[in-house]
């Protein structure tokens, strides 16, 4: 059955709680942390909802009939994201990294991002690039590998790693 819920939900910056209506699509575990991906009715769009910020979720008793999307429509959404954010404003933005020591080897072992691409550099180090839609959720990953990890480019990010480092 495909029915509508309403919940609360405080967005990450929020002091108070907003009333949701939505048609939920899909949920997802990213990174540990749970997702809802769906319809919201009074924004009108597609929203991605963290379950750890939602409260007092009910079903409406409303079934809904737009077709949610399919599971190769739903990883496209999120193609252009690091992990599950999204910005429905940025443009795609080229990203580079530069990888020394353990960190460098350890890179080299995951796929990190399908856009990924790795440079084996003279010096045993790695420059990986990625192009995403929204640099928030790197800067944490950035910042988790220490001295290790270097940011190239763009000089907007390189601002933000150093500024939240300091």
């Amino acid at each position: 059955m495909k029915e509508v819920v309403e919940f609360g939900y405080k967005k990450l910056d929020a002091k108070a709680y907003e009333k949701r209506t939505v048609e939920p699509w899909h949920l997802a575990c990213v990174s540990g942390q749970w997702y809802l991906l769906g319809h919201d009715r009074t924004r009108k769009g597609r929203r991605v909802f963290v379950l750890a910020r939602m409260r007092k979720v009910s079903l409406t008793g409303h079934e809904f009939s737009n077709p949610r999307p399919g599971e190769g429509e739903i990883q496209r959404l999120f193609r252009n994201s690091f992990q599950i954010w999204q910005s429905e404003i940025a443009d795609l933005e080229q990203i580079v990294l530069r990888f020394s020591g353990r960190a460098a080897q350890l890179v080299r072992e995951r796929n990190w991002h399908s856009s990924q691409q790795i440079q084996e550099l003279a010096d045993g180090n790695i420059e990986l690039s990625l192009t995403l839609n929204s640099m928030e959720e790197i800067v944490p990953w950035i910042l988790s590998w220490g001295k290790d990890c270097e940011v190239v480019s763009p000089a907007k990010l390189r601002r933000e790693v150093r500024l939240q480092s300091a």
